[in-house]
């Protein structure tokens, strides 16, 4: 084992077992409750092989007391891997020191990650949540949609087409068009032409069933649906009948159970070919 002392702080690397973060657990007393979500994302990139150790340790004071990482712990214990990572060790003088100035800084977004503008990350983001049940898409996980022609059609969006109106830049109709056209059941020549058409024309020039969406989003007295984490949201659901009707002359937007199901199926299937990977 390789270990590099400093005055105050040992720093080595170790692999974590599943028992040996149950060991590191049992003295975990003063840290915030945990949070089921983040362990499961862990626990989940743990189970896919994605974990790489990292410069940021899991701190312990020599007597073992634990003072940061017991969601990395947690999430080894349930995914059962065995994950390789740095270890901190601190005087137990200076517990209450450190841990007051552990996780300050600012959390960095996927988007930070991956250098994409996140209008291009969270139409992805959202099919991956509300389709296949990842509520928190790794990098790796959007990665693969952004390598694919999803990734491209997003930057037709922000880069040629500029949609300025917020129903048309909504991130729930972006997805809507990408699972139209991802689904063969537009052409992207079609779906691109009357995109083009909402951001640079008038109402009376839309496509029919666009100015009916547009009314029932925006003017009608009734309740939307704005959820992030459902196929339900109006943006997406009324946004994919529209392009998938668009070249009829269809004045009103009825959603059915059996669209519902067709809609669920559809993206399911378009991010099965592209290669997403389930929760």
């Amino acid at each position: 084992m390789n270990a590099l002392t400093g005055k105050f702080i040992q720093v080595e690397v170790r692999k974590i077992t599943a028992s040996a973060a149950e060991k590191l657990l049992e003295k975990n007393h003063k840290n915030r409750k945990p949070r089921k979500s983040h362990i499961q994302h862990l626990a989940r990139q743990m189970s896919k092989g994605r974990w790489k150790l990292s410069p940021q340790p899991i701190v312990i004071t020599k007597s073992g007391n634990l003072v940061d990482g017991q969601h990395r712990l947690i999430a080894v214990v349930e995914s059962g891997a065995t994950i390789e990572v740095l270890v901190a060790i601190i005087p137990d003088e200076s517990q209450q020191e450190i841990f007051t100035v552990l996780d300050q800084g600012a959390a960095r977004s996927v988007a930070d990650i991956l250098h994409e503008d996140r209008r291009i990350i969270l139409p992805i983001n959202f099919l991956l949540r509300a389709g296949i049940g990842i509520n928190k898409a790794s990098p790796e996980d959007v990665q693969i949609l952004l390598n694919s022609e999803m990734g491209s059609l997003l930057r037709i969006l922000h880069n040629e087409i500029k949609p300025s109106s917020k129903t048309w830049k909504h991130t729930a109709f972006r997805a809507a068009f990408c699972v139209a056209v991802l689904s063969n059941s537009v052409s992207k020549e079609k779906a691109i032409s009357a995109y083009k058409s909402l951001n640079e024309n008038a109402l009376t020039d839309w496509p029919k069933v666009f100015a009916a969406l547009y009314r029932q989003l925006n003017e009608l007295e009734r309740p939307i649906i704005t959820s992030g984490r459902s196929l339900d949201n109006d943006f997406f659901i009324r946004g994919l009948f529209a392009f998938l009707h668009f070249n009829k002359p269809t004045k009103s937007i009825r959603i059915t159970p059996s669209f519902k199901e067709d809609a669920k199926n559809m993206v399911q299937s378009v991010l099965e070919d592209l290669g997403a990977a389930r929760a």
